[in-house]
Order: structure tokens, then C-alpha cells, then sequence
């Protein structure tokens, strides 16, 4: 390991006493040991990776971590098993879906990790914790949807400016589900989320068959019958932003205008 340059000259002279304290025979062995020991110290904080202010952002980091949910903890798991390096700096807090459903009673939205195909449509989200190193600066975070066989059914880029603390990132537009044309095959899926290229999160959740698929065993709506349903779609895709502070909050009215406001 090597040493900061500029402890180095307070090593030689602590060290310098230490020797001189110890050789005159005067200092009492309590006292001895105390210094030994500070001096010890001393040398510790003093190697490149160990200095007050990295142990201050190991502490934070660690702090950080015993806040991550279960689906965060598995989700920066898997990807750490990919081989992916995470950085320290940010934190994995939370990931997700938010479920779009349109009904008699109007929209109803929902966190889940069990999407049905008479969902509008779905979005993802993640929280990170960002340590003040890793603040103040644009990053690129992309959302992946992959079905069961792997085959990449979302892609969701934004650019988000970074700052420190805990940042709420709701992809802005979502998958559409009841309406798809493009015969989304029900089953096990993966939310692959990356940050400037890294893989941070891989995040498994279940696609499971409509109701008439299951029950009734009736074909899928085509491009020529699907109208109602994509203008149900349309009515949510051009709804007002909703925070997602209040969506895991549950505080979304049932007309899909947020209360609370952001």
C-alpha cells in the first residue's frame, strides 16, 4: 500500500517520539502501549485508500445498502454474477413496475411483479442512492424489457442529472400490453437496467395471460378490432406525469390525476 505524500513527514516525526519515548525508559508501559497504538492508527489513516474522508464514504455506502429492498438486493445480485462491475458511489435502493390498467371505475395503477396482458401497459423504475463523488453530472440510464427467450421487447433511454441522495428515475413511456400487436408471449421476464453502460440491476417478473386467454381461450385482438383498446391505451399515455413518489405510495386517485402533485 502506499502512503499519502503528504503524511509522510508527520509519520517520521510521531515516529521520531515514539522511539525517543520508548529508548529513555521513562514512559510508563500503559503509556507506552497507548502511543504504539496511536501511532499504529496513525499509519492507517495515513494509506491512500483508508484516508478520513473514504472512510466516511464507505460508511455512507453501507448505510445506503442496509436500506436496499429485497427485489434491489436480488436484482444487483444477478447482475453482479453477469460480471458486471457496480460502483460503490451508487447505491441500488429499489426497482420495479408500475401496471397500467383502465376499468369502469377508471385508472388503476399498481406496483407489481406480476404483469397481466389486460394491463395497459407497464413501466419500470429504479431509486438509486448517489454519493456526492458520482453527483453532479449527466448519466445515461437504459431500461431493457427481455421475454422469455431473450428477445429485447422495450428499450427506454434517459439522461438524468445526477445528484446526491436518493434519486426516483420513472422511465417516461411504458409497454403496451392489452393492445400490443406484437404477440407478447406470457411468461418470465427480465428488467435489465444499465448506467453509462454498466449493468447495475437484472430484475426478474412474470407475464402472465389475459383473462379471456385463460378462461376463454379467445384469439387476440388484431390491428383491425383493437381500436377501443388503444384508445384506452391513448388516454393513458397522454394523462398528466405522475410522480412516482406517490405511485409507490399508493396516493393516485382513480382518475389517474396525482394529488399530491410532485
Amino acid at each position: 500500500m502506499r502512503f499519502r505524500r503528504n503524511a509522510v513527514p508527520w509519520l517520521i516525526i510521531m515516529g521520531a517520539a515514539l522511539a525517543v519515548a520508548l529508548l529513555s525508559g521513562t514512559a510508563p508501559p500503559l503509556v507506552a502501549v497507548t502511543l504504539i497504538a496511536m501511532f499504529g492508527a496513525a499509519v492507517a489513516l495515513s494509506l491512500s485508500n483508508t484516508g478520513p474522508s473514504r472512510l466516511l464514504e464507505q460508511s455512507r455506502s453501507s448505510f445506503a445498502s442496509k436500506r436496499m429492498s429485497g427485489d434491489a438486493r436480488e436484482a444487483s445480485a444477478r447482475a453482479r454474477r453477469g460480471g458486471s462491475p457496480i460502483s460503490a458511489d451508487i447505491t441500488l435502493l429499489d426497482i420495479g413496475l408500475i401496471a397500467v390498467q383502465t376499468g369502469e371505475n377508471g385508472i388503476n395503477m399498481r406496483r407489481t411483479r406480476d404483469v397481466t396482458m389486460d394491463d395497459d401497459g407497464v413501466r419500470p423504475f429504479i431509486t438509486l442512492n448517489v454519493q456526492p463523488d458520482a453527483a453532479d453530472r449527466r448519466s445515461l440510464v437504459r431500461f431493457e424489457l427481455r421475454d422469455g427467450a431473450g428477445k429485447v421487447r422495450y428499450v427506454h433511454e434517459m439522461r438524468p442529472y445526477l445528484r446526491a441522495g436518493d434519486m426516483n428515475l420513472l422511465a417516461d413511456h411504458q409497454l403496451p400490453l392489452y393492445s400490443s400487436d406484437d404477440n407478447v408471449e406470457p411468461g418470465d421476464w427480465d428488467l435489465r437496467v444499465s448506467l453509462d453502460g454498466q449493468s447495475i440491476a437484472e430484475h426478474v417478473f412474470t407475464v402472465s395471460p389475459s383473462i379471456e386467454d385463460r378462461f376463454f381461450r379467445t384469439r387476440r385482438p388484431s390491428a383491425s378490432d383493437a381500436a377501443p383498446a388503444k384508445s384506452r391505451l391513448s388516454e393513458v399515455e397522454t394523462d398528466a406525469p405522475l410522480s412516482l413518489e406517490d405511485l409507490l405510495r399508493g396516493q393516485v386517485d382513480t382518475d389517474g390525476q396525482n394529488r399530491a402533485g410532485r
